[in-house]
């Protein structure tokens, strides 16, 4: 009789190993699946990537905003413009307030050329020469451009029209 109860005693025992050792499979299998649905179920909003390109050119007109220059160095013909636009490779310039609108169909006069190159914005003025800027967008419709080799002046630019092309 002693080996019979010692033997239904091991037999209980190992059933009650045997469900715990399922307990634990079970919760090692629910919090792996549950680990795996919480993970593929993200989203993602990954930032739309601008040029710089779209940017300069993503707005008619850029007031130049004086007060917001910073730095000793003078770029001539940024110097001397209320407004500057960058549109096809050309760069216009629109010194009289009184005349925008009017000129050059709103935009001013052609004053040079511009490139949008290895994120650098490469101008060259007719009278003034060539001069590359680093373009920092500040705000969707603020950006400031930094006298890249000289580093004498920066210059904030707000634009005073609509977007001319949707992003």
């Amino acid at each position: 009789m002693g080996v019979f109860f010692f033997g239904t005693h091991f037999e209980i025992l190992n059933t009650l190993l045997k469900l715990d050792q399922m307990k634990t499979l079970k919760l090692l299998v629910l919090f792996l699946t549950t680990g795996i649905l919480l993970n593929s179920c993200t989203l993602e909003n990954a930032p739309y990537e601008i040029s710089l390109e779209e940017v300069v050119s993503g707005y008619d007109l850029w007031y130049i905003d004086y007060h917001r220059t910073e730095g000793t160095g003078d770029i001539p013909f940024l110097s001397k413009a209320f407004t500057v636009s960058f549109l096809n490779g050309r760069m216009y310039a629109n010194n009289n307030i009184a005349d925008i609108g009017f000129t050059g169909n709103g935009l001013g006069i052609q004053v040079g050329t511009y490139d949008t190159y290895a994120g650098y914005l490469e101008t060259f003025h007719n009278r003034d020469g060539g001069y590359d800027f680093d373009v920092v967008q500040l705000s969707d419709n603020e950006i400031r451009i930094d006298d890249v080799f000289n580093n004498v002046s920066y210059l904030s630019l707000i634009h005073i029209s609509e977007p001319t092309r949707p992003y």
